[in-house]
């Protein structure tokens, strides 16, 4: 007992762990949506005095001294560009560092200065510099309108003084910070109120209508109410439909997201089914993340092994606003109709038939030949092939394939006809005697089909044989017409029947010889004549003993002849005795 309690006790315990494991989980999940990952980037034009490279093109004055302003390049795990707000503190490590978001929000400027720089929704940087240099002129000006790095003021920028970066070059990166700088300073943006930012899809959801070589829908608007939200189109619905504008050129993404009228439209070639297409526009303000991350772990640290910076980044917010639009279509469907036949035209039942697909997918089918047709329907656009999975009673059955194809320009229906041949075969008839097995020429033997008509006759050759080809399927008889000479004809009517394509049937038909006659005349008068017959019957029972291993008895005499004798050599013995006496 004690020892099933205690088992009894660890199964409880067990699951009562599993269960908190479970819950531990849920809340990790919950907890991991307030994380995020950023990392350096060992890429630039200085090398650094600790670990890989930096970028870095102008000065600052420090004590009337010029000291070059390095950074290196940031980014979140899906490669997106961070922004670091404390120059004095280390930049994450190259594989990267867990960050938490604060309650602590950007300031208006700060919230600007990733809207305008590289990489956010409004950039200005100059894009015929290079990706780097437009994000370290990004990453000075955030540490010049920072409150978070006083050491670094536009007043204090300054070019290069020495070798390491050229000079020309130094007051063109200094000239697009100030440049970018006084953008931020002169037209701050607001900092965006959280909360849904609406988007509207206008349009009627009618069905689309066949134009020609097309389907097309009726117009459809976007409408954007605040030029704040970053529209985003989700296609994953819209198949192959693609936007056109109203005189029908197609457009992209970025034309029907500025509130311009346009319509769906759908090739027909594409459109394999009846369905429906459509997408969603989402509305996601960047500015709803207006927030500061800092490390996640107090004893965390960067890739010089010191405290990390704060992180200003522009992540995609879960609080979107999204409408969406979808419309139906008819796909363009053909039926097919298929006729049965043979070669003279006949239409033929009890065909059956199946539709494939391109990869030998069943589409319909198995569908029976009823007057010889069967159809079909609402078969959508592509190529298809047809194959016959039974034959009709008494026809080959065919092995190929039929390729059809449904396109806009077909017919309706589509019409197909597939012939079959009959199922051919013939009999070899061989005539022999009954007795020796001999082969017998000169029978004539006649075929007659069910409905008793006579399609064949023919001879056996010197080989015994004769024989009927090209015999459709179905049941028929053969019969002797005329025997061989001295031979008896067997008037009896033997069935067959042809089941099998390309079959020769072989049967044996013996005869039996014809009796012989001899005449007896017992007068002169030669009107009066009594035939005796012989019957063959003799040649039977002779055949008979021959099979018993008997030989039959052949020159026998009379027995008178034997009794004469007797009586003489009696004679003869009576006589001598009667001398001695």
């Amino acid at each position: 007992m004690a020892k099933k309690r205690i088992f009894s006790f660890v199964l409880v315990l067990s699951i009562i762990l599993s269960s908190i494991g479970i819950i531990s989980d849920s809340v990790e999940a919950v907890e991991a949506s307030q994380y995020k990952r950023f990392h350096s980037i060992d890429r630039g034009n200085i090398k650094a005095q600790g670990e890989g490279y930096l970028l870095g093109y102008i000065d600052r004055k420090v004590s009337e001294k010029n000291r070059m302003i390095t950074t290196r390049i940031k980014q979140d795990e899906n490669n997106k560009p961070a922004y670091c707000l404390n120059y004095s503190l280390d930049s994450p490590k190259f594989n990267g560092n867990e960050f938490k978001r604060t309650n602590e929000k950007l300031n208006a400027k700060e919230y600007t200065a990733l809207m305008y720089g590289y990489g956010g929704p409004h950039d200005k940087t100059d894009k015929s510099l290079t990706l780097d240099e437009r994000y370290y002129i990004s990453q000075v000006a955030m540490y010049a309108i920072t409150n978070e790095t006083p050491e670094i003021t536009k007043d204090n920028l300054s070019k290069h003084i020495g070798n390491l970066v050229d000079s020309n070059k130094s007051q063109l990166i200094l000239n697009n910070i100030n440049k970018l700088i006084k953008e931020i300073n002169e037209n701050t943006l607001p900092l965006p109120e959280e909360g849904i930012m609406p988007v509207e899809i206008k349009g009627q959801v009618s069905p689309m209508k066949v134009k020609g070589h097309y389907l097309e829908s009726e117009k459809i608007q976007i409408i954007n109410s605040n030029p704040e939200i970053l529209l985003t189109i989700d296609k994953k619905d819209l198949g192959s439909a693609y936007f056109v504008d109203i005189s029908g050129n197609k457009v992209d993404d970025h034309y029907v997201l500025a509130g311009n009228e346009f319509k769906l439209r759908m090739d027909i070639e594409d459109i394999a089914k009846s369905g429906r297409v459509g997408f969603t526009v989402s509305g996601r303000a960047v500015s709803l993340n207006p927030y500061k991350y800092i490390q996640r772990y107090v004893n965390d640290s960067g890739v010089n092994g010191k405290k990390i910076q704060k992180i200003a980044w522009l992540g995609e917010t879960n609080n979107t606003f999204s409408d969406s639009i979808f419309i139906e279509y008819n796909g363009i469907k053909r039926d097919i109709e298929l006729t049965k036949t043979d070669h003279n035209g006949k239409l033929l039942d009890g065909a059956e038939f199946e539709l494939l697909d391109e990869g030998g997918n069943k589409i319909q089918g198995p569908i029976e030949t009823n007057n010889g047709k069967l159809v079909f329907k609402d078969i959508p656009l592509g190529k298809y092939n047809i194959v016959e999975t039974k034959a009709p009673e008494g026809y080959v059955s065919s092995n190929e394939k039929t390729l059809v194809e449904v396109n806009e320009a077909s017919k309706e229906p589509i019409k197909i006809n597939i012939k079959n041949r009959p199922i051919i075969g013939g009999i070899e008839i061989t005539k022999l005697d009954t007795i020796s097995g001999e082969k017998l020429s000169n029978a004539k033997f006649q075929i007659k089909n069910e409905n008793n008509e006579v399609i064949g006759e023919g001879v056996t050759d010197e080989n015994g044989i004769v024989r009927f080809d090209e015999l459709p399927y179905g049941k028929y008889t053969y019969r002797e017409i005329e025997a061989p000479k001295g031979y008896i004809i067997d008037r009896e009517e033997h069935h067959f029947e042809i089941k099998e394509d390309g079959k020769i049937l072989k049967a044996e038909v013996k005869n039996k010889r014809a009796e012989k006659t001899i005449d007896l005349h017992r007068n002169t008068n030669k009107s009066t004549k009594e035939t005796v017959p012989v019957s063959s019957n003799l040649e039977k029972n002779t055949a008979k003993e021959m099979e018993r291993g008997y030989l039959p008895k052949t020159g026998t005499l009379d027995n008178s002849i034997f009794y004469l004798l007797g009586l003489i050599f009696i004679g003869v013995g009576v006589y001598f005795r009667k001398k001695r006496i």
